[in-house]
Order: structure tokens, then C-alpha cells, then sequence
């Protein structure tokens, strides 16, 4: 397989795959970084971090980050969570970090983004709501044949 003209050997992808996995099952822990994950692996961060390096891997840290504020958009736009809720589910113990990552990830706070993803959605609701004049008087015509054909 390539990535960016480079072969990426199904090794090197399954040891990707597996640094994924560790952040997943680790994404609350405020200790989830390249240290833990190493531990994990059973190697060293240097070893580890030439095994990404050879596979042009993103940055480790950015990775984390990116990991969990997906996931803390996925409980913002799928739970009542509060934020203060979601930000310690995925993993930050500091809400102005949390807050930074995420405006500058999302070009947005968290509340502002919530709002919006509500806005749009009740929008979009309301919209589906809306039946034309002719969509009424069709409904009406099936309705009142059922009725008048029943009795």
C-alpha cells in the first residue's frame, strides 16, 4: 500500500493501528502521552518514535489532541453532557487547554459550536416540517378516501 508515494508495509500499519488503539482505550487519562504509550508497546520512546517517523506518521501530541476533541465533539453533538463534563471525559483536567485545542481546531468554543450544531439541526427539522400547499391538499385527498372508503 502507499501513502504519499511511500510503501507503507503492513507492519508499520498495524503498528499505527496499534498506537490508535492505546490512545482509544486510554482517551480519559489526563497521563495519556508518548511515554504511556511506549510503556504500552513495550519499547522505547525513541524506538518509537523512529518506527513513525519511517512510516510518515503525524505528530504524536497532535494526534492525541485531534483523538479527543473528535470525540468531545461527538459528545457535544450526541449527548446533554455539560462541557465541563466532556472535556474530563476525553481526557483534559485544564478547561482553558481544553478550550484553546478546541478554537483552534474547531475556529470556535465548544459552547459555540453545540449552539450551532443545534441551530442547524432545528433548522434543518423545521424544514422537513414544511409541506407545500399541494402536499396538503394531497394528504387531505388520501385521508379523507381512506376515511369516506372505510364506512
Amino acid at each position: 500500500e502507499k501513502k504519499d508515494g511511500k510503501f507503507i508495509h503492513l507492519e508499520d500499519k498495524a503498528f499505527y493501528h496499534r498506537i490508535l488503539d492505546i490512545i482509544h482505550e486510554n482517551i480519559s487519562n489526563p497521563e495519556l502521552n508518548a511515554s504511556l504509550i511506549a510503556k504500552e508497546l513495550g519499547i522505547s520512546i525513541r524506538v518509537m518514535y523512529r518506527k513513525l517517523e519511517n512510516i510518515d506518521s503525524p505528530n504524536l501530541n497532535q494526534l492525541i489532541i485531534d483523538t479527543r476533541l473528535k470525540l468531545a465533539v461527538k459528545y457535544l453533538t450526541k449527548t446533554k453532557m455539560t462541557i465541563d463534563e466532556v472535556l474530563y471525559k476525553v481526557g483534559y483536567e485544564n478547561r482553558s487547554t481544553f478550550y484553546r485545542n478546541f478554537k483552534n481546531s474547531y475556529g470556535m468554543t465548544p459552547k459555540e459550536y453545540r449552539e450551532q450544531i443545534q441551530s442547524k439541526t432545528l433548522k434543518e427539522f423545521n424544514q422537513n416540517l414544511k409541506l407545500s400547499f399541494k402536499d396538503v391538499v394531497l394528504l387531505n385527498t388520501k385521508c379523507s378516501g381512506v376515511v369516506s372508503g372505510s364506512l
